[in-house]
């Protein structure tokens, strides 16, 4: 599985979940990429989900569905059966960040599959995700 995130990308979320975790409690726990997503949100008595950060540079209205490799989604779906604990997608943008499910979706009705990738990227299938889909992290995660 390549990597695709810079170091300053790495720096950003490593942020970004510091500050997730002291907003809604717990600790954002960074997992080796070999599990495919970013991070392990524990709270209380131990692990919640398992969660996928993107920071993206647009406006939640200059979209109409958010991107997550297929590859992410599949193991999304191998932590669920090995855990039972689901795993979400975090999009942090320049005026919100938002959260959606991607444990066990379906094609066609939660998300379509584009094969794309940017020009310093190989293509690779993505699920596009439609934004009402999502929720902002204080609607979804917020006690």
């Amino acid at each position: 599985m390549p990597m695709h995130e810079t170091e300053e990308q790495k720096i950003e979320e490593r942020r970004f979940a510091k500050k997730f975790a002291e907003q809604f409690g717990g600790e954002m726990c960074a997992i080796p990429y070999t599990y495919g997503l970013d991070y392990l949100w524990q709270r209380d008595d131990g692990p919640e989900r398992w969660m996928e950060i993107k920071k993206i540079n647009y406006q939640t209205t200059e979209l109409s569905e958010f991107m997550c490799s297929l590859h992410k989604l599949q193991c999304a779906n191998t932590l669920y059966q090995s855990t039972n604990y689901k795993s979400f997608l975090i999009v942090w943008c320049k005026d919100e960040v938002m959260a959606a499910p991607i444990t066990n979706l379906i094609l066609g009705e939660d998300y379509r599959i584009k094969y794309w990738g940017r020009e310093d990227r190989h293509a690779e299938p993505q699920a596009m995700i439609p934004k009402e889909k999502f929720e902002t992290v204080t609607e979804l995660f917020g006690d």
